[in-house]
């Protein structure tokens, strides 16, 4: 009697999950999940007691910044964070909170850049920045609203009624008012030219007696048209600065030789005003200073 062919072997399981069963790793996986599963839940439950423990609450007093100049009236660590909408308390738990924070004093009108932002445990902040220093005063109808030496609006604010105000260079031009708001460059070049010349003048406008920088433009003379900066001392007389910084033209003394003249004759006896004598003199080129 002949044998019957024997069954043929079972061909071999397809599918994951039959490969899984037939290996025994459906169960490691199961396990690993149930494992990752309780460790996301473990890891909910402590972030938030964590993140409610007042050691890593970050708030407003533990924000260090560099002392604030005198100059400064405003608020710069408070005004900030409410700016950019951050209450604190603030979690040390939010990875992100070194770039927010930065994010935040780089825009305040006060601070020209930020340097670094340091968090530490227990919760503080120790924010390195640099602040704007105004310049000048520059003179519009409706007031006067200060500049930094880049030409940056200040927060006019912060020099209401203040009795610093008057050792300020005064810059008059006639401008209209600025459209962006304090902590923005206004983008007028007469304006940029101007910040640049106080700036430039700042440590010396107070000992030459200086009153007032002016843009003029004369039109008197038939066939040319003079455009310069002029300077004016307390006692009436004027002297011609001619051009910004840098835009000098041809045969101008660059600003440098403009203020050491200045310096030499704001030390003699008399001052400025004695080398002037209440007159016109002409800063642009050597020829005709006194002696």
């Amino acid at each position: 009697m002949a044998k019957k062919n024997a069954p043929p072997p079972p061909e071999p399981p397809s599918g994951i999950l039959t490969l899984l069963r037939q290996s025994g790793l459906g169960t490691l996986v199961v396990v690993c999940g149930l494992l990752a599963g309780t460790g996301w839940f473990l890891w909910q439950q402590v972030h938030r007691t964590v993140a409610a423990r007042g050691d890593y609450l970050l708030d407003l007093n533990e924000i260090e910044l560099p002392p604030k100049p005198a100059w400064i009236r405003a608020d710069v660590r408070a005004e900030a964070l409410r700016d950019a909408s951050l209450d604190p308390p603030l979690s040390l738990i939010n990875t992100s909170l070194p770039e927010r924070l930065a994010k935040a004093y780089s825009l305040h009108p006060w601070v020209s850049r930020v340097e670094g932002v340091q968090i530490t445990y227990p919760a503080h902040a120790n924010i390195k920045l640099q602040y704007r220093q105004p310049v000048a005063m520059v003179e519009l109808a409706n007031g006067l609203l200060p500049i930094d030496s880049a030409g940056t609006l200040l927060p006019p604010s912060d020099f209401e009624n203040h009795p610093d105000v008057l050792k300020y260079p005064r810059f008059a031009v006639n401008v209209g008012s600025p459209t962006a708001p304090a902590g923005t460059v206004w983008e007028n070049p007469l304006v940029l030219g101007g910040a640049q010349i106080s700036a430039a003048l700042t440590p010396l406008w107070n000992q030459a007696a200086l009153q007032r920088l002016r843009w003029v433009e004369d039109l008197a003379n038939v066939g040319s048209i003079t455009r310069h900066y002029v300077l004016e001392t307390k006692n009436g007389g004027t002297l011609i600065w001619g051009q910004a910084p840098g835009r000098e033209h041809v045969g101008e003394l660059p600003a440098a030789d403009k203020i050491a003249a200045l310096k030499r004759w704001s030390e003699q006896p008399g001052g400025i005003d004695a080398v002037v004598k209440q007159s016109t003199l002409d800063l642009r080129t050597s020829n005709g200073w006194p002696k």
